[in-house]
């Protein structure tokens, strides 16, 4: 029962950190942030911007939360600017956070 605690909080947190990287490149959408390098928005918006839905942006965003907290990092989305690197360290740690108490719990559950 314990572990599917762990797994809801782990997609809460996945779905929160989506949601706030998201923000994160809506804040400043003057420099080069990680809607820039996803092609969401850039210089010659007629030749280099397409036109996505949110839901597009989300799963974008979630894949990214995703590929940071199990430490896989792909690299096909990446930060650019000094906020997206502190939240980028935010998702790190989350991430190593969370997997420390799903393998806690996993072996107290061995334990007894």
């Amino acid at each position: 029962m314990r572990g599917l605690q762990v797994i809801f909080y782990f997609l809460l947190a996945t779905h929160m950190i989506g949601c706030f990287w998201l923000i994160i490149g809506r804040i400043d959408p003057d420099r080069d942030n990680w809607f820039a390098m996803a092609k969401y928005t850039g210089d010659n918006a007629k030749n280099n911007v397409r036109e996505v839905k949110i839901i597009e942006k989300y799963v974008d965003a979630v894949f990214y939360t995703v590929a940071t907290m199990t430490g896989l990092g792909y690299g096909n989305i990446v930060p650019s600017t000094n906020l997206e690197y502190f939240v980028d360290i935010f998702i790190m740690i989350t991430g190593c956070s969370i997997y420390v108490g799903f393998f806690a719990d996993f072996t107290v559950e061995i334990y007894n």
